[in-house]
């Protein structure tokens, strides 16, 4: 059956789920490409692991758009009002606070790291883990959350208007901070705001949105094959004109123009999903999603972890003289990145299941808000 207005709510679930997996599929990728360059001496890199780091720092960016937008969808559906928009931030920032603080006591405890030397400011702006700038983030959203639905209610060409502007700037500012000339923080509310807002657009008109990306459903799907080879290949582009020309420096900031014209089109494929498609899919798909946030709140240290036991366990097990600054044989091949990206969504969702089986849905709702 075609997607329709009363039921394309289902598809931002999907949506929901399918960006969480591109969330920890990027960070993921850190890992395992960092490893994978963690010599000294100069290795060869095969064409294989090439062509995987193109595709997966080439297109996994566009993850901030499909989730914003799809946060955006459930909170102008859900959360619009002043009350339910303080409550949803507040229960990020008590998951937020929870995870946060004891990681850092761990890492300042083993002298691991102090991130920007400066706990309180890093607490605030972005947490000890990479993913947590996002938790903060969507704590800003949630509270402007209702200013903006009175907006798109008062003036809904206007509110069009100012998403689209906004999407200018936010694009020239990343070409910028590529450019080396930062104009707006990449952490900033303002640099993410319109897919946010458009998601809330979107829910007070799917009615009518939905019909008219249905009758050009084809030609979307065309699109968004097209935009995710021309955002490969800005990439490889950005990273000779900027970088020094290897596949390390091919990624720069999502804000990128293919790149969000890529997140556009996926954006609208996937908002038309056909409700017979792909079924199980769909289901799983939705089941992670609701389980996002418990994803971001662990899939760093998961990652991290997992990363730094692989690289110690020889050592560990059978006391290997190798030098500890080098990762084992092993570890240098693109198949890495599939073991990290199951331990950062299947560690997380595994935990939250677990947590909820043993000792109830309060207690799993306190650890996971």
């Amino acid at each position: 059956m075609p997607a329709t207005p009363v039921t394309a709510w289902k598809n931002i679930g999907v949506m929901r789920g399918i960006g969480i997996a591109m969330v920890v599929l990027n960070h993921a990728s850190m890992g395992a490409f960092g490893v994978l360059r963690a010599s000294p001496v100069q290795q060869p890199v095969s064409s294989l692991a090439v062509l995987v780091e193109l595709l997966v720092k080439g297109l996994t960016p566009a993850c901030l758009p499909v989730f914003l937008f799809a946060s955006g969808y459930f909170t102008g559906r859900f959360s619009s009002t002043w009350k339910a928009a303080s409550s949803n931030a507040w229960r990020i920032v008590q998951g937020y606070c929870l995870w946060s603080i004891p990681s850092f006591a761990i890492l300042v405890a083993l002298g691991d790291r102090v991130v920007d030397r400066d706990v309180v400011r890093s607490f605030v702006v972005g947490g000890p883990w990479p993913s947590y700038w996002f938790l903060i983030l969507l704590v800003q959203l949630s509270l402007v959350a209702p200013v903006i639905a009175r907006g798109i209610t008062a003036w809904p060409r206007a509110a069009v208007a100012v998403v689209i502007v906004v999407q200018c700037g936010a694009t020239a500012a990343g070409y910028a901070a590529a450019a080396g000339a930062p104009v707006v923080p990449n952490h900033a509310v303002v640099m993410h705001l319109h897919f946010f807002a458009g998601g809330m657009i979107f829910s007070s008109r799917a009615s009518s949105l939905v019909p008219f990306i249905i009758a050009h459903r084809a030609a979307i799907a065309v699109i968004v094959c097209v935009l995710a080879g021309v955002s490969c290949a800005e990439s490889v582009w950005l990273g000779h004109v900027l970088g020094d020309g290897s596949p390390a420096s091919w990624v720069y900031g999502g804000e990128r123009l293919s790149l969000q014209s890529f997140a556009v089109a996926f954006i609208a494929w996937l908002v038309t999903l056909p409700s017979s498609t792909m079924t199980r899919w769909r289901t799983s798909l939705d089941w992670i999603g609701l389980r996002s946030l418990a994803v971001l709140l662990m899939m760093d240290p998961c990652v991290s972890w997992s990363t730094r036991i692989m690289w110690h366990f020889e050592d560990i097990m059978f006391g290997s003289q190798r030098s500890v600054s080098l990762p084992p044989e092993w570890m240098m091949s693109v198949g890495l990145l599939p073991v990290l990206f199951v331990v950062g969504l299947g560690v997380p969702i595994a935990t939250f299941q677990l947590v909820e089986l043993g000792f109830g849905k309060r207690v799993r709702a306190f650890l996971f808000s």
